[in-house]
Parts: C-alpha cells; sequence; structure tokens
C-alpha cells in the first residue's frame, strides 16, 4: 500500500490485514526500494505523491515485479489519466477517491487470486512442454 497520508495508508493495509501479509510505504520511492528487496503480489498505490507519481512508481515496478497487480487509487477525474496508467504501468484496476474499501477489498482478492491461477496454469503448461520435448517422436 503507497500512499503518502499514513492515515489512509492505515486505512487500506487495515483493510487487508487479516487476509494477507501487507506492508506500507509513503513515498514511491521507499515503495520501489522495498520491492527490491521482497516480492509483491499485489500493488496499491495512490496516484498524487511527492516526487513520483503512482503512475510512474507503477510502471518502475514492473521490471521488479512482472506478474503484480496494479491498482491506481486518484482524486483525478482525466480519463487521459486512466489511459496512461493503463497503457504506461499496465495498471489492472483504477479507483478513483474517495474509494469504498468494500470495493478496493473485492478487486485485491479477486485480481489477486486470479494471478495465481494464471500463474499455476503456466507452471502446468511449461511442465507439459517439458515432458513434450522429453518424449520420443513418432
Amino acid at each position: 500500500m503507497v500512499d503518502d497520508d499514513a492515515a489512509i495508508r492505515a486505512m487500506y493495509m487495515d483493510a487487508f490485514a487479516a487476509d494477507c501479509e501487507v506492508d506500507g510505504a509513503a513515498t514511491a520511492a521507499e515503495a520501489l526500494e522495498k520491492m527490491g528487496a521482497a516480492s509483491f503480489d499485489v500493488i496499491v498505490s495512490d496516484q498524487m505523491m511527492p516526487g513520483m507519481t503512482g503512475t510512474e512508481m507503477l510502471r518502475a515496478s514492473l521490471d521488479m515485479a512482472p506478474d503484480a497487480v496494479r491498482i491506481l487509487i486518484t482524486a483525478s477525474r482525466e480519463i487521459d489519466n486512466a489511459i496512461e496508467a493503463v497503457n504506461v504501468a499496465r495498471v489492472d484496476r483504477f479507483f478513483n477517491k474517495p474509494v469504498r474499501i468494500s470495493d478496493l477489498r473485492a478487486a485485491v482478492l479477486e485480481l489477486a487470486g486470479r494471478r495465481r491461477a494464471e500463474r499455476a496454469l503456466r507452471a502446468r503448461l511449461e511442465k507439459l512442454e517439458a515432458v513434450e520435448r522429453g518424449a520420443p517422436r513418432r
């Protein structure tokens, strides 16, 4: 959870504490530093932060966490911001403030479950391909 507002960040983190391991960052730079040291399945970020926008941070996170779910939260109603976030940072979901916690929870849990299923399917396909490569030709 990346948000420069400590109260909002804590509220988001509390909403997921019972379901998963949650870490928070007050700045994009802090978030990127944490991503360099650990793996994350979901990244939720505010758009407007000092130093780097959420879109810029999520774009930078693509190299460190290519399979992570990316969610951007913003007060902006500009459609161009949403388009940029999707195209540049591969944002999976875009929320306008104020965010209903129940909507955020539902999105995170749904998208994280979908990503886990995709990873499991890829792993099965890789095993099948390995077996196929090792099988004698007819």
